[in-house]
């Protein structure tokens, strides 16, 4: 309970700073004879971020009545996701200058999609707060083989990675930072220290793999596995 309570508030002030960021914007289109593409895009996102504020909502009345939220797997587009991801947090990566760099396939997995756009959202937020490079900051997200040392267990499932051009975590943090309320000491940006938490908790609960990609430097980069729908029994079957 702690844990979904501390996660939920993590991610409902992250979209409400994105939210207050977006009513400016309309604000000021409005108040200097803005564009009406400007304000069509600009209106677009106001309800981007009212969508997802009552996702939120609604896993928070969810939390009280049932001491859980909904984690009921389905089949999910990541492409999808993705784009919704792109579209709703675009004000922070235009406010950092970062140039983002995104795959063109992606497989359909077997998760929940609300779960697995906190997922994403987290690692690109956390990306876009506290990694890239200082001059010329870069985001790639895109789908990789499973790393040969993962085979084994987790060989049939899909991987993500995002990566970041920043100076990377040192090797001590790169399971620290996976704990609750834990950061970098030198992290830049303010936060709470639950996005990578929310991470781990969320992949884990539908069997997968979280963790930092040791094998690339310099930069960081974050892998996350989830359950291939295609592989999944179906009920019928």
């Amino acid at each position: 309970m702690d844990h979904f309570v501390r996660a939920l508030s993590h991610d409902m002030t992250a979209n409400l700073m994105l939210l207050e960021s977006s009513l400016r914007e309309v604000q000021a289109s409005c108040a200097t004879g803005g564009s009406a593409l400007g304000m069509t895009q600009g209106l677009a996102h106001v309800e981007a971020c009212l969508q997802e504020s009552k996702r939120f909502l609604d896993d928070l009345v969810a939390l009280g009545q049932t001491g859980a939220v909904q984690m009921e797997p389905v089949r999910v587009e990541l492409g999808g996701v993705i784009d919704e991801v792109l579209f709703e947090q675009q004000p922070l990566f235009d406010s950092q200058g970062i140039q983002l760099q995104i795959g063109t396939t992606f497989p359909t997995v077997w998760c929940n999609r609300n779960r697995v756009k906190q997922v994403l959202t987290n690692l690109m937020r956390n990306a876009a707060l506290h990694g890239g490079d200082a001059k010329a900051p870069a985001i790639r997200v895109e789908q990789i083989d499973c790393p040969e040392r993962f085979r084994a267990k987790y060989g049939e499932q899909a991987w993500m990675r995002v990566f970041d051009n920043g100076p990377g975590i040192p090797a001590p943090m790169r399971e620290k930072i996976f704990l609750p309320g834990r950061r970098l000491a030198n992290a830049a940006a303010e936060g709470s220290g639950m996005g990578l938490a929310i991470v781990r908790r969320v992949v884990e609960h539908f069997g997968g793999f979280s963790g930092v990609d040791e094998a690339v430097t310099p930069g960081t980069a974050f892998l996350v596995s989830f359950p291939l729908a295609d592989l999944v029994p179906r009920p019928d079957s």
